[in-house]
């Protein structure tokens, strides 16, 4: 199988926002039969060292904090400062999740879904990322209700902090709600469960599917020519909603997917360029197609 390297049309007619869509960090690979690396080993993100290492410290020095506060009759300071300890011990955590765990993961097979073939998102990553800002939230929802009685600055202090955890909340909440995302691949097209909205597209509506690095992330990307037929719903309110620029495009990153991004790629290349297979997505088949890794070029002609 030959991949040759392809740029991304920022510009792809359809995109909701009905203006130009702006082209994040990319490197692209070239990889021949005899040489089927398609990406660069994952790079940890440069910050994840640091971080992990300062959070890592002011977690053990909270614990430290709320034992010796405990011990001196201080329960009240010993719970924030427990608080505190939990927070950042999560915050390290999850600095250690994203410079270790998706770079490491193995070809884990998909489901058989009633609709089709599913590549599901880790729970690990939901846990890290919704734990971090529930903890988040509930620190600064407390301090926001010690604010309370200081006055008129406290009082206005401690309802924006309200508002911005509720938001917080909110997406988190949302989250957890469309939890595990998965991009489910069938005979007809592709549906895609991300982190806060859904999208579908059908399979005349791709024209490529790329290997590609956006920032530290390894990712697959379905390029798609937007049609009538292709469909995103949006579940957060358009000022909580992050931006999504490579959209009505289909993109899944090795920080979320449960699976080596590999054989993701290699799944979705194989089927869009062999519409006569899809009939058995959905079918142990189809599994049996993965697992084996029997991928086959379209026919000349």
């Amino acid at each position: 199988m030959t991949v040759e390297p392809r740029s991304i049309d920022v510009r792809t007619p359809g995109y909701p926002q009905g203006r130009p869509r702006t082209e994040p960090e990319m490197i692209e690979t070239e990889i021949d039969e005899d040489d089927p690396q398609l990406w660069e080993p994952r790079r940890t993100p440069g910050w994840a060292v640091p971080f992990t290492a300062v959070t890592g410290l002011a977690a053990v020095a909270a614990l430290i904090l709320s034992a010796r506060s405990a011990a001196g009759g201080s329960g009240g300071w010993s719970a924030l400062a427990l608080l505190f300890a939990v927070l950042s011990g999560h915050a390290a955590g999850y600095g250690v999740y994203l410079g270790w765990c998706p770079g490491r993961r193995g070809p884990r097979m998909p489901e058989t879904t009633a609709t089709g073939t599913a590549f599901s998102y880790s729970r690990w990553g939901y846990y890290w990322y919704v734990s971090l800002v529930g903890l988040a939230v509930t620190g600064l929802t407390v301090f926001a209700l010690l604010s309370f009685g200081n006055g008129v600055a406290g009082l206005l202090f401690a309802v924006c902090t309200l508002l911005v955890c509720l938001a917080g909340a909110a997406v988190a909440g949302l989250m957890l709600c469309l939890a595990p995302g998965r991009l489910t691949l069938t005979p007809d097209g592709l549906h895609h469960r991300s982190l806060s909205f859904t999208q579908y597209s059908p399979w005349s509506s791709v024209f490529a599917v790329e290997p590609v690095e956006i920032g530290h992330e390894r990712a697959v990307v379905v390029e798609v020519e937007a049609s009538e037929a292709d469909r995103i719903r949006h579940y957060l309110p358009r000022p909580l909603r992050p931006e999504h620029p490579l959209l009505p495009s289909i993109v899944v990153t090795d920080t979320w997917l449960a699976t080596d991004p590999l054989l993701v790629y290699e799944t979705l290349w194989h089927y869009h360029a062999n519409p006569d297979d899809r009939a058995e997505l959905g079918t142990p088949a189809a599994l049996e197609r993965i697992l084996h890794r029997r991928w086959t070029a379209p026919a000349d002609g």
